[in-house]
């Protein structure tokens, strides 16, 4: 079977989303299409605006095949984590012939340019990135001008947006892991805060804005496909302003913050100052980022501290390059997936359709499977005020 792998958020899924799928069936004449997901947390520090069950049925109903959790301690991490994260489950798995996401533009050579820099980081690339982070600089801008100073403005200004950053970070990894893996890249019909209205198309920022705004997700119908009315109709989307007083006490609680990945250079301690300061979650994340740190680099350190996820498990992830992954929701053609999978020899990716049955032996993957079940409880307490609707002992894959 011949199978294509999306790395995604779905946060909202919306007519774009489909689209990408459908152009990937188009382009590549696969058979299924397989997704590893964010789950209830996302890559930009936040509650993802729907529950990852509720984003799998989504992508299933609109096309996809399998659906996969990325784990928690890469879904709210920096671009290159995260891509590291997603291409390793979809390589690990032993099915996909090639990866397919979405980019600004239709310019896969200047991409596949600043991808090849940023994976062998030549010596002038280095004493540039060297010598801007001794300015203060964060290491998105440092980067930023590495490429500038080395690859040109162009090839710089490429990277600044959206769908390129994770572009090039997935094309990054490919090169690194050099595993025969095709790639696909779709231009976007949107920019990602704006909208196409005769297509009825709109970036995932301009949806999430428009519910920050106070609109309902069922408001905006046109925006996302027909199949996702009654899906959509009573979904009650998450305030991230319900993280703030568990940040707080959290903050204030005399923690070992110091250990948490993400947590560099004092700025635990600049968090505990103003956390009792802070009106909101929002005034509290401007009063801490800085030049060196951009507000989504301290919203995902606020994520990570909630979930204490600490560096030295993130290095150990990493270097064992070994996943628990949750099933999320297949199809039929999605379970065959799954059986072509598990007869690997050695599989990287252990797959987990039911977490009281499947407990894996590798200490580290349980280790793994336990910041998602955090996750799911903190997401749980925020949304509905207590935990357990969505436990990961109760839920199930959701099979179409």
């Amino acid at each position: 079977m011949k199978a294509y792998g999306i790395i995604a958020e779905y946060n909202p899924f919306h007519n774009g989303h489909r689209y990408h799928i459908e152009e990937t069936r188009r382009r590549t004449g696969c058979d299924a299409v397989a997704v590893v997901m964010s789950g209830d947390f996302v890559q930009r520090g936040e509650p993802a605006l729907l529950d990852k069950w509720t984003r799998a049925e989504a992508a299933l109903r609109c096309g996809a095949d399998l659906v996969l959790e990325l784990p928690a301690v890469f879904a709210c991490s920096s671009a290159e984590h995260f891509a590291f994260g997603g291409v390793g489950i979809l390589e690990g798995l032993g099915v996909p012939d090639g990866i397919s996401f979405g980019a600004e533009a239709d310019l896969p050579e200047e991409l596949e340019k600043a991808a090849e820099l940023l994976a062998e980081e030549p010596p002038a690339f280095q004493e540039s990135l060297k010598n801007a982070l001794s300015e203060g600089l964060s290491f998105a801008a440092a980067r930023s001008r590495a490429l500038k100073e080395t690859a040109g403005a162009e090839t710089e200004e490429l990277i600044r947006q959206p769908n390129n950053i994770l572009a090039v970070e997935y094309l990054k990894q490919l090169r690194r892991r050099d595993n025969g893996m095709k790639t696909l890249m779709i231009p976007r019909k949107t920019g990602y805060f704006s909208v196409n209205a005769p297509e009825k198309l709109a970036g995932a920022g301009w949806i999430r804005a428009r519910i920050r705004d106070g609109a309902e997700i069922r408001e905006l119908a046109g925006y996302y496909p027909e199949e996702l009315r009654d899906l959509y109709g009573s979904a009650e989307t998450v305030d991230p302003e319900r993280l703030f007083p568990l940040v707080q006490y959290v903050l204030r609680s005399g923690e070992r913050l110091e250990e948490i990945d993400g947590v560099t250079e004092g700025l635990e301690n600049r968090a505990v100052r103003q956390a009792a300061a802070a009106a909101s979650l929002e005034q509290l994340l401007e009063s801490i980022k800085s030049k060196r740190y951009s507000l989504t680099a301290v919203r995902r350190m606020m994520i990570r501290i909630l979930l204490k996820i600490k560096k030295e498990d993130m290095e150990a992830f990493e270097a064992a390059d070994r996943y628990a992954v949750r099933v999320l929701g297949f199809t039929e053609k999605g379970a065959e997936l799954i059986r072509q999978a598990s007869r690997e020899p050695d599989p990287k990716v252990r797959l987990i359709t039911n977490v009281n049955r499947q407990r894996p032996e590798d200490p580290l993957l349980q280790k793994m499977l336990a910041y998602d079940s955090l996750a799911a409880d903190l997401y749980d307490l925020i949304k509905n005020g207590r935990v357990g609707e969505h436990a990961e002992y109760k839920m199930s894959p959701v099979r179409l």
